[in-house]
């Protein structure tokens, strides 16, 4: 299942918003509720083969409706997305470093925690805008 995944035979619909989406959320509350830099760096391990797994079924996505001369645009933004969260994966590192080794974790511990706080925050608060916006819309 995991090699089938990070080779992109997943449709995209799958990998991103079953595998990718809901497994980070469900990780991300499993982990940030325990506490452990274990299961952070092991978070950080399973963010980074969702983010290559979905990179790639982008990719056959995107082969698969150029072939039929459809529009690709779900792709691109899927791509678009991955390159977005590898920004707040790098955000979080920058703006959280500092502090967190000002409270006295290593820099092992302080790396882990600032890239997946990074990553997961701005990737929670983007589900829950668009929870936000589409109730408005509904409304």
């Amino acid at each position: 299942m995991l090699k089938k995944f990070l080779l992109g035979q997943y449709s995209l619909l799958i990998s991103f918003w079953v595998i990718y989406a809901l497994g980070t959320i469900i990780l991300s509350i499993f982990v940030f509720s325990v506490s452990s830099i274990f299961l952070l760096f092991l978070l950080l391990l399973f963010f980074c083969l969702f983010l290559v797994g979905v990179w790639n079924s982008c990719k056959s996505y995107i082969e698969e409706k150029k072939k039929l001369k459809k529009s690709i645009l779900f792709g691109i933004i899927a791509r678009i997305w991955v390159l977005i969260i590898l920004v707040f994966m790098i955000q979080g590192l920058i703006l959280n470093y500092d502090k967190l080794k000002m409270k006295g974790l290593g820099n092992f511990e302080s790396l882990i925690l600032g890239v997946t706080k990074g990553a997961t925050q701005d990737l929670l608060n983007f589900f829950y805008y668009i929870f936000v916006v589409t109730k408005t819309f509904i409304n």
